[in-house]
């Protein structure tokens, strides 16, 4: 055996230059953060030649160690918190002497590593191997006062080569980890597998508990081999690409194919529009003819109507000649009388006296219209000065008057309406003026209200929002200066009033300067230059020159109403001090005329030398009145919002009484006549027209000789052959003209048969035109239209009309159809050329050709070469399948059943607590289907497994769900590594047997029901077993165990044991002939000390870390097992057997 015996340590964490004698079995016993998982890591680090890879500080922490290589050789550490470096520059030495039982000689490895805080990097300088060569500290350091110093790589490597000239050094850590495996191993000829060597050694260092067999046999038996499907997902992934491809080439001609349709059905519905136009035209055709036959009979009709009517006109004609020769003579006759001449006069006089009656009657109504205009200002005698409504009043009262009587006797008391009239023009004028001025003085108010509501309204909405209603010039200047990035603040909203006694007094006091806008003072000049230049029209608008708030911080007098002022702003409280600092607050008279500047809380100011009564004004400073102030103010806006629409109404009402006193002045000036006067000779009048009407009556009733009566018989005459005649004239007008449309229908009818013809012989001449479809139809029409021609023409004329809007919109949809082809699809495939030469421009036909020659393209050639490359990828896929998974996997499988079958055989006939255990693998029943499909794959006869992955083709096979489950999981790049990780496949059991091979349990049953330490043993039993196999230890012809080194190191990861499964545990890996170095806490030193050959105590005080080595005398170890309990009770046990045996 090679057992470890020295530990050589330069410049390795906190310790400076230290030997370690070894014997046997060692603890490294320690408190927490003592330094000993650092000794753990200087033999590992040896062993593993400095790789990073392999290298695992303080395993005991797991992942969250921040130890490396140069933190190790600059003696970096945390004390308390604090980091620091015990050197800033290193030259580290580790080495490690073997002692070999067999020989008695010693053989060395090492590794010298420089390094620095000024590079990231540690520098390996050399890995050796010293071959029968033992080495020390002298070999490594030299001697400096009481302490040692590193000497040089280059010195310390020409010295070894020359003590011992078959050193062996190597650059890399790989090749010297197989060199060291190689000549620590029993046989150097047959050395151990290096790389087993790695793997058991890590996993011993790092076990940590474990919860399961399949993980112990996975984590720390299997090695990590990646079975590689990149290429296998390739071939899959272009299959599925060609797949798809397939079917986007059968999606595409499906959706050619459906615009073929469209372009058949807009084929029969131009046929079906020219037929329906050949039956309009036919039927309109036969229906003409029919009314032109119907107009030539009413022609010939009214033709004998009209020359009837000529001669029965002719002698109407004659007879009325003669009757109006017999009236002319008898008018002759009577006007030869005298009577016949006065009645003459008399009538002219009559109607002299009555236009002259009529004038008169036109102005007495004109005096009526004007009163009827004082009826409007009835609704507005609040308006009215009090001395104008009684004159309104009688006005309203003659007016109506005239409603109750006739016309000719209006009015009544002509005197009284003169009056009346005589008052009107006397007062109109004064209130027309009167009334205009108030109609002035409401819009003025009006105005003033309206601006007033608007800016309490603006005020309202700034206290919702919680600010100061500040005016809208100071609004828009605060805008202008964000504008430009300069934040302002108004004083009011900086500033309170600690005293609401003298709220209102100091505000109405300050007045605009309420608002005056405090900015930065780095920014105050380009604020200032910004309303200079562009917010002079904001006018009352100010900035407040907050560079010299400094000098007014303190500047205010005692008793001042700055005393009033709470602010948090310096410059706020600088800028109160200018304004308010002077002025004095007091109470009395007295006070007030005792002061240059003072101020009362009702605003009563002393100023300059005079007092005056300010303007109160509306308090709005301070956040804490906001409530009340917004209260306050929306109660003034409601009240103004109630005022402005009573004035509303009131102005209104002015302008349509001021209206109607122009319009009742304007009357006035008509009425130039007094009413009595107009009455007076209305009446005259009357009573000569009456007079001169009976003259005229007894002078016609005088006339006895007959002519009057012949008169009046020869006009009844006249009258009664002037209707006749009419008549006939009306009824030969109504012939010729009748005679005249007839005329003209027969001519237009003949023109729409010529139109008509060559229409029908247009649609007989189209190509598509079928002569006997179109009599179908026209049949079919006659018969559900009974015959009537015009139903006929509306329904064929509906149909070609339904068929066009159906040829257009298929057109549409065609076009519609193969836009969308083009954008969906254009760029790719082998018929996308023609693409380029469809446009919005191209006509139907040009669409029409293009998908017919399209779809011949993707059936005879896309459709066909994707289907191939699809196939071809597919049996890439099978191939890949074959080649990188199935042969890969089936050698990873044959690797975990040697290691299974190797780990049992070490297991084999070496019972532990009178138990025997076992390792079984099954398969992972999530990816057992998978496993039978590899299986099945792998037999001669792969015929059976069909066609792998077109899984379209054969659902019912056998590996149907293990393809399709091998499909979803290669999709997936992460949970590709459950198919690419060789362990998953499988789960392991350790069964537990006693000793005559009786299965008893499973570890994973146990570990359900027993306790922490009865279900770890078995891993730490199995761990040893496979350090075993990997050193290759086996039994001599003596009894004692055979092998090379044997090293087993592990990092506290027996404290979850108790005691009696600790000490079995290492007398188990003793037996084994392991080497086992362990760390554990103080607690374990005395039950360590009596099981294990060397002890080291490690203990740090600060950044010192001192080491004691002890070992333990067998005399000692008996003396520590004596009281162990499970000592007593073995002992309890041995003497009641004896007991039982002794003959009675």
């Amino acid at each position: 055996m090679k057992q470890l015996n020295r530990i050589v340590l330069v410049n390795w964490y906190v310790l400076g230059a230290i030997e370690i004698p070894i014997k046997g079995n060692v603890a490294i016993v320690g408190p927490n953060g003592s330094g000993k998982s650092s000794l753990l890591d200087a033999i590992q680090t040896v062993l593993m030649g400095g790789h990073k890879r392999y290298l695992s500080f303080n395993a005991s922490a797991g992942e969250k160690s921040e130890r490396s290589l140069r933190t190790y050789c600059l003696g970096m550490m945390d004390d308390s918190g604090k980091k620091g470096n015990a050197r800033e520059d290193a030259l580290s030495y580790m080495a490690l002497s073997f002692f070999d039982t067999e020989t008695a000689r010693e053989s060395c490895v090492g590794i010298a590593i420089s390094a620095s805080t000024a590079s990231a990097d540690e520098d390996i300088l050399g890995r050796f191997i010293l071959q029968d060569f033992s080495v020390s500290l002298d070999d490594f350091t030299r001697r400096d006062g009481e302490g040692r110093l590193p000497r040089p790589w280059n010195e310390v490597r020409a010295s070894l080569l020359k003590a011992c000239p078959d050193m062996v050094l190597e650059k890399r850590a790989n090749r010297f980890i197989r060199e060291m495996v190689t000549h620590l191993s029993h046989d150097p000829q047959m050395p151990n597998d290096d790389d087993k060597f790695v793997k058991n050694f890590r996993n011993a260092l790092k076990f940590l508990p474990i919860d399961s067999p399949t993980r112990f046999i996975r984590e720390f038996v299997l090695d990590e081999s990646i079975v590689h499907v990149g290429a296998f997902r390739k071939s899959l992934d272009e299959y599925r690409a060609m797949e798809h491809k397939t079917l986007e080439v059968s999606r595409r001609i499906e959706e050619l194919e459906k615009v073929q349709e469209l372009c058949k059905g807009i084929a029969r519905n131009v046929r079906n529009a020219v037929e329906y136009e050949w039956v309009v035209h036919e039927s309109r055709f036969e229906n003409t003819d029919l009314k032109k036959e119907a107009a030539a009979e009413r022609l010939e009709e009214n033709q004998e109507k009209e020359s009837g009517y000529q001669l029965a006109l002719e002698q109407k004609s004659d007879q009325l000649n003669q009757i109006m020769q017999d009236l002319a003579e008898a008018r002759a006759r009577l006007n030869n009388t005298d009577s016949a001449h006065q009645i003459k006069a008399l009538e002219s006089a009559v109607t002299a006296r009555q236009h002259e009656l009529g004038g008169i009657k036109d102005r007495i109504q004109h005096v009526h219209g004007v009163l009827r205009t004082t009826v409007g200002f009835a609704s507005f005698e609040q308006l009215m000065p009090e001395n104008f409504r009684p004159v309104v009043q009688q006005s309203v009262g003659l007016w109506r008057e005239g409603g109750d009587m006739m016309a000719d006797l209006w009015p009544e008391s002509p005197v009284e309406v003169d009056n009346n009239l005589d008052q009107l023009k006397k007062h109109v004028d004064g209130v027309r003026r009167e009334i205009a001025r108030q109609f002035e003085r409401s819009v003025i108010r009006m105005n003033e209200l309206r601006s007033e509501i608007q800016n309490q309204k603006g005020a309202v909405e700034q206290l919702k929002q919680g600010r100061a209603p500040v005016r809208r010039n100071t609004q828009e200047l605060m805008e202008l200066l964000a504008e430009y990035g300069i934040e302002s603040t108004p004083i009011c909203e900086l500033v309170d009033i600690n005293d609401d006694k003298w709220r209102v007094a100091i505000e109405s006091f300050l007045g605009a300067r309420r608002e005056a806008l405090v900015v930065d003072p780095d920014r105050v000049k380009e604020a200032i230059t910004i309303y200079r230049r562009k917010g002079r029209h904001l006018k009352g608008s100010r900035i407040i020159n907050t560079t010299k708030s400094d000098d007014w911080l303190g500047r205010y007098k005692a008793g001042s109403l700055a005393h009033f002022i709470d602010t948090d702003n310096d410059h706020a409280r600088a800028y109160m001090n200018r304004a308010l600092g002077s002025v004095m607050a007091v109470e009395t008279e007295t006070e007030l005329l005792r002061h240059e500047r003072a101020l009362t809380y009702d605003c009563m100011l002393q100023s300059e030398g005079s007092t005056t009564s300010i303007n109160e004004m509306q308090p709005i400073m301070g956040i804490r009145r906001r409530a009340s102030q917004l209260e306050v103010q929306g109660r003034q806006v409601d009240q103004m919002v109630n005022e402005f629409a009573t004035l509303g109404k009131q102005h209104s009402a002015l302008e349509k009484l001021r209206d109607n006193l122009i319009s009742l002045a304007n009357a006035l000036l008509g009425v130039n006549a007094r009413v009595f006067d107009l009455v007076n000779q209305r009446e005259q009048l009357n009573a000569e027209i009456e007079g001169q009407r009976q003259a005229v009556e007894d002078l016609r009733n005088q006339d006895d000789s007959g002519i009057q009566q012949a008169i009046a018989e020869f006009v009844a005459a006249q009258k009664k052959a002037g209707d006749e005649q009419k008549q006939l004239m009306d009824r030969l007008q109504k012939a010729r003209t009748a005679m005249i449309k007839d005329n003209a229908a027969v001519e237009v009818l003949e023109q729409e048969l010529v139109e008509h013809s060559a229409a029908r012989g247009r649609c007989q001449e189209n190509p598509i035109f079928d002569a006997q479809a179109a009599q179908e139809k026209r049949d079919y029409l006659d018969e559900t239209c009974v015959g009537e021609l015009e139903r006929v023409i509306f329904e064929a004329a509906k149909k070609a009309q339904a068929e066009l809007q159906l040829h257009e919109k298929k057109k549409n949809g065609v076009r519609d159809a193969v836009a969308q082809y083009k954008a969906r699809y254009h760029g790719g495939g082998l018929s996308h050329q023609a693409l380029d030469m469809i446009s919005s421009e191209s006509t139907h036909e040009d669409l029409e050709a293009f998908v017919d020659k399209t779809v011949t393209v993707l059936v005879d050639s896309e459709l066909a070469e994707y289907a191939k490359k699809a196939e071809r990828a597919r049996l890439e896929a099978e191939t890949a399948f074959r080649s990188d998974f199935v042969a890969h996997l089936n050698d990873q499988i044959d690797k975990i059943k040697d290691l299974i079958r190797e780990l049992n055989s070490h297991l084999k006939n070496r019972p532990f607590h009178k138990e025997m255990y076992s390792f079984e693998m099954m398969p992972n029943p999530e990816l057992k289907d998978i496993l039978e499909l590899v299986e099945a794959y792998t037999r001669m006869d792969q015929a059976n497994v069909g066609s792998l992955f077109d899984l379209k083709n054969d659902g019912d096979k056998p590996h149907h769900q293990a393809l399709e489950k091998i499909h979803d999981v290669l999709k997936d790049e992460g949970e590709s590594s459950l198919l690419q990780d060789y362990r998953n496949f499988y789960n392991f059991e350790l069964v537990v047997k006693d000793l005559d091979g009786n299965r008893k349990t499973t570890l994973t049953q146990r570990i359900k029901t027993g306790s922490g330490g009865e279900h770890q043993v078995p891993f730490y039993v199995a761990m040893a077993a496979a350090m075993g196999a990997t050193y290759r230890l086996r039994e001599g012809a003596d009894g004692r165990p055979l092998g090379g080194m044997s090293l087993s190191v592990f990092d506290e990861a027996f404290n979850k044991l108790d005691s009696e499964n600790t000490m079995t545990s290492l007398a188990f890996m003793n037996d084994l002939g392991l080497q086992t170095i362990i760390a554990a806490p103080d607690e374990k030193y005395s039950l360590l000390s009596s099981c294990m050959d060397t002890i080291i105590n490690v203990c740090r005080d600060g950044r010192v870390v001192d080491i004691d080595v002890e070992f333990p005398t067998a005399k000692g170890k008996e003396l520590l097992n004596s009281d162990h309990p499970r000592t007593l009770l073995a002992a309890m046990s041995q003497d009641s057997q004896n007991e039982t045996l002794e003959p009675a």
